[in-house]
């Protein structure tokens, strides 16, 4: 069994961001505009991709 926190209150602590197959595909789309991903994902702490995400 994985140990992952229980966060009961946030202050603001962690910025979670968490991807499916969707946002992949949107960040693809954005690449190819010329625009970087990383920068749009620098803010986050964490990213978490679902199952199947494609990554």
């Amino acid at each position: 069994m994985l140990n992952i926190p229980e966060y009961r209150n946030y202050s603001g602590e962690t910025k979670i961001a968490l991807m499916d197959n969707s946002t992949v595909a949107f960040l693809e789309q954005v690449e190819r505009a010329g625009i970087s991903a990383k920068e749009l994902l620098i803010a986050f702490s964490t990213i978490i991709l679902t199952e199947g995400s494609g990554i």
